[in-house]
């Protein structure tokens, strides 16, 4: 009967560790999928020689192909290439929120993006509310960079 009471008590006592365990194991495989949901897109602009236009609806995002058209790569003429066909959609789980975008982010032909600035996205525990990782996606080349909070 005491052999018993003590699992018990252990029991009791590592549950919620387990539990926090593998909350973060999920949140974790969520921002490494967010993560490569922007390289994804990044690559597949490069591949296809399209544009891609990456969007962020709550923890849904959607990455757009589509025709390039007004931009000029290294002062020359601006040019139009390929054609939309199509989008991949990425489920984000929900133990993770992503900080919205201000605007669409658009992946051009070359790698870089249409942004301005660098565009950063926090990635905070929806359970703690903490911030969990920064994704910062830099504008000339496009690379996408994941800094662990």
């Amino acid at each position: 009967m005491v052999v018993v009471a003590i699992i018990g008590v252990a029991a009791a006592l590592a549950a919620p560790s387990i539990r926090d365990l593998s909350r973060r194991q999920r949140e974790n495989e969520a921002i490494v999928d967010v993560e490569g949901a922007l390289r994804d897109a990044r690559n597949t602009a490069r591949v296809n020689r399209r544009c891609v236009t990456v969007a962020l609806a709550g923890n849904v995002i959607t990455a757009t192909k589509s025709a390039c058209t007004g931009f000029k790569r290294f002062g020359g003429s601006a040019p139009t290439m390929g054609t939309a066909d199509g989008s991949k959609t990425t489920t984000i789980d929900d133990t993770i929120v992503v900080g919205a975008l201000s605007e669409p982010l658009t992946f051009h032909p070359y790698g870089g993006t249409t942004a301005v600035g660098n565009v950063t996205l926090t990635l905070s525990s929806a359970a703690l509310g903490t911030s969990r990782a920064l994704i910062t996606v830099f504008p000339g080349v496009g690379t996408v960079r994941k800094e662990s909070l």
